[in-house]
């Protein structure tokens, strides 16, 4: 399969090397064909639904973006991807406020709406390599408007993940989804980056 991004497209690219497989980030238009998103199995179900249903139309929209993990030595196989859009939360809504400064009820903030890597691909730091990447883009775009930091809402079996990449939670789970609205302040984002 011949490598959906070409020369002349508008992508942000990096390469990582890891012991079996090559693997480079795009972000995706929607517009071309993806190997692996027919078998794509992260082991969540509603994002594995996602992925088989709504991540071309997504890649398409203009009111998000979507970030790939493409594996090289397989084709360019479907590692891992992220979605991401604008957001504003509304810091009355959360008990944990002191993240937010002081400022307007409601706060602009990048949300980091889904997130997924292949069984395949997991325990390899490809998780912590979307994150970096979403953490990147929002220090960029903060650099052009209102931003405060990334958002997010954590499944129960992935809230010690974003915990250890310097998310706090900022509220309890909702008992609807079971899902915990995550913080990492723009703050934080520029120190990592600043080492």
């Amino acid at each position: 399969m011949e490598n959906p991004f070409n020369e002349n497209e508008s992508v942000i690219c990096s390469t990582l090397n890891h012991a079996e497989c090559t693997v480079t980030n795009h972000l995706y238009d929607g517009e071309k064909k993806l190997k692996g998103i027919k078998s794509f199995d992260c082991g969540n179900e509603i994002i594995n639904r996602f992925v088989k249903s709504n991540l071309k139309s997504k890649g398409k929209s203009s009111t998000s973006s979507v970030t790939v993990l493409l594996d090289e030595l397989d084709e360019n196989k479907l590692v891992g991807f992220y979605t991401a859009s604008s957001h504003l939360l509304n810091r009355e809504n959360y008990s944990v406020t002191g993240l937010f400064g002081k400022g307007p009820k409601n706060v602009s903030v990048v949300k980091l709406d889904m997130l997924g890597v292949d069984l395949s691909y997991q325990k390899q730091g490809f998780g912590e390599e979307l994150v970096a990447l979403a953490m990147e883009r929002t220090a960029v775009l903060a650099k052009f408007i209102s931003c405060s930091g990334l958002y997010l809402d954590a499944d129960e079996g992935a809230v010690n993940f974003y915990k250890k990449l310097g998310f706090e939670a900022l509220d309890e789970p909702e008992s609807v989804h079971g899902t915990t609205p995550m913080f990492l302040h723009l703050d934080a984002i520029l120190n990592a980056f600043a080492d």
